[in-house]
């Protein structure tokens, strides 16, 4: 059984669409995905991290079709081990989601450490701020 994995983050570039040679659809896809750590009284971002994905047959299509750069997903599938030769012959391998659900999703508004916002483009408000005492990361 292979290990399920939801992935929440923002697409580092446009989906990229191919077929294979018996027509299959195939839809790459990269995710950084951002987390928060608390240095003294404030939160703030930390190095993100990066999750190659990769979504097949109609799903693939419609991603392709209906996602750009910046858009913030919700990606949920299982994790895969890829292997390869490499051009110099040596093994390779990584680590990728293979998407079986998926869908867009809304982050909050937040705060960076100079005291602006930095505007998501689906939402106006920050929720975290209805919320006063919260001193939790909002993820």
């Amino acid at each position: 059984m292979l290990p399920r994995i939801t992935v929440i983050g923002r697409l580092t570039r446009d989906p990229e669409l191919r077929f294979t040679e018996s027509g299959a659809a195939v839809c790459g896809l990269s995710v950084a995905c951002n987390h928060r750590v608390k240095r003294g009284d404030r939160w703030e971002d930390a190095e993100p991290t990066y999750v190659d994905a990769a979504a097949f047959g109609g799903l693939a299509e419609a991603l392709a079709e209906r996602l750009r750069k910046g858009d913030a997903v919700m990606l949920a599938g299982t994790l895969e081990q890829e292997r390869w030769t490499g051009r110099d012959g040596s093994t390779r391998s990584r680590t990728k989601v293979r998407v079986e659900d998926a869908g867009s999703v809304i982050l909050p508004v937040r705060r960076d450490s100079g005291g602006t916002a930095s505007q998501p483009r689906q939402r106006p408000t920050d929720p975290w701020q209805a919320a006063p005492g919260n001193d939790q990361p909002p993820f």
